[in-house]
């Protein structure tokens, strides 16, 4: 025993008969000394030192019958040691083992406590920390992550991996730095962006940091949101825009109103001069140029100056829009209206020129739907804007554009869905479709959907956008239905 566990002595060997003690042998007891000298018939307890007969009494007692043994650890007060007793009763013998286990259980309360300062630690970082394996399999979380995250403890130590929460963008790159970090640390980055993916499907940014715990294969994580950063970075990067449109919108709007009043002073003359020349070919009614009589001239030319005078007044109408937009302070006057007949207006503007971009183009719409708040014209010139972008998303002959009015139970709003079958918005530029200026269209000015959201706010709605690449994309306007 002794060569095999330097740290455990035999106390003693008791043979005993009927009469009582016969023989006793014993080694070192590690500083202990035996309470009375062994002698026939003594009593076993009667040797022991004080501090140890209550002890080895108990566990000879839990030993019980011949054969059996036990063991347990106890703390001596005199010299704040821990022993660990093993007691083995035969049938006319005991033996007594004691192994000073001081140390062990040092190294045990060492442990402990470090284990505690770690947790505390790894409670209190403030931010999203965790720790998984070679196999990227979870193993410790802190309270954060469960909070970011929406899985609690039991739902990922052990069952989920760090790369489930990735974003499916970023997944590649994740992988292969987790390849070089279980070859070399050094070789993959210690610090980087990522996208990430909680319980509802919600997209959070932020930086992760990664470092191999010494002597292990676990990697410990620590994920500083950015999101909010992110945002308040895109919201004053958007008023710089805003303040630069601002200036941009005056300089544009004064040169454009010039040559739009122009056309709109002489719209009035060049309709008396085709009254005059409708009089005239009615006096030389066999008359002809270019193939045309002199009524059919009239005729196109009547239709000429309705567009001109269309064309001008949409020209003010936008000019005046993008004055408002850089003032900010133009009221909209809201009223309670259907929208099913606005939908079939916009749809009579534009669906001759969808039509000539895709194969198909449907309107649906929802029995009884409830009045909206909004300001018809607008609206109008919303859809028409939404409807020109997703055919021309969707455009060829499988192109499909359908327009759907309905009731959302989800939102309590009523929306108004526009969608197309075309190639989809990447993931990660959806949030910047509504910034002024951003387009990905080649001749594109991209202020179309930053006006129209802009004018679906003042409504107190707003545009969202749901789009998968490939599958194409629904533009969603969400507008607050009317007080029955």
């Amino acid at each position: 025993m002794e060569k095999q566990e330097p740290r455990a002595w035999t106390l003693f060997h008791a043979e005993l008969d009927a009469q009582g003690l016969i023989e006793v042998s014993h080694g070192d007891w590690a500083g202990w000394r035996l309470a009375a000298e062994p002698v026939p018939g003594a009593r076993l307890h009667d040797l022991l030192p004080l501090e140890l007969q209550g002890p080895i009494a108990s566990a000879l007692q839990a030993a019980g019958e011949v054969g059996a043994h036990c063991s347990g650890a106890l703390q001596l007060a005199s010299s704040s040691r821990w022993m660990e007793v093993l007691a083995y009763r035969g049938s006319r013998a005991c033996t007594l083992l004691l192994q000073d286990v001081t140390a062990g259980r040092q190294v045990e309360a060492a442990l402990h406590d470090t284990e505690g300062r770690f947790r505390t630690l790894f409670e209190t970082t403030g931010t999203v920390t965790f720790a998984f394996d070679e196999r990227a399999v979870i193993r410790v979380v802190n309270t954060e992550f469960e909070r970011q995250t929406g899985y609690s403890r039991a739902q990922t130590v052990g069952r989920m991996k760090a790369t489930d929460f990735v974003h499916s963008g970023d997944l590649q790159t994740v992988m292969e730095y987790h390849r070089q970090r279980g070859r070399d640390p050094r070789k993959a980055p210690a610090s980087y962006e990522i996208r990430v993916r909680d319980r509802s499907g919600r997209e959070r940014v932020g930086l992760a940091t990664i470092r191999v715990v010494p002597g292990s294969t676990l990697r410990i994580v620590s994920f500083l949101d950015h999101t909010e950063l992110k945002q308040a970075q895109r919201q004053v990067q958007r008023a710089e825009k805003l303040a630069a449109l601002g200036q941009i919108i005056t300089g544009v709007a004064h040169e454009i109103a010039n040559p739009v009043h122009f056309i709109q002073f002489n719209l009035p003359t060049l309709r008396r001069y085709h009254e005059a020349l409708l009089a005239l070919a009615g006096e030389t009614s066999g008359a002809q140029a270019q193939g045309m009589s002199a009524m059919q001239i009239g005729q196109e030319l009547e239709a000429l100056v309705d567009d001109l005078d269309h064309g001008a007044a949409l020209m003010t109408d936008l000019v005046e829009q993008l004055r408002s937009h850089a003032r900010d302070d133009t009221p909209m006057v809201l009223s309670a209206g259907a929208v099913g007949p606005i939908v079939d207006r916009a749809l009579a503007l534009v669906g001759p020129q969808a039509r000539k971009l895709v194969g198909q183009v449907d309107t649906r719409a929802q029995a009884r739907l409830p009045f909206a708040l909004m300001d018809a014209r607008k609206l109008q010139q919303v859809l028409v804007n939404l409807i020109i972008n997703a055919a021309q998303a969707a455009a060829g002959p499988d192109g499909h554009v359908l327009v759907n009015a309905c009731s959302s139970q989800r939102t309590g709003m009523l929306e108004i869905q526009v969608t197309d079958n075309g190639c989809g918005i990447p993931a990660h530029v959806q949030h910047q479709i509504f910034d002024p200026f951003y387009t990905t269209k080649p001749r594109g000015t991209g202020l179309g959907l930053w006006i129209s959201q802009g004018i679906v706010r003042e409504m107190g709605g707003e545009i969202r956008v749901e789009s998968h690449e490939g599958e194409g994309t629904t533009m969603r306007v969400l507008l607050n239905m009317a007080q029955a």
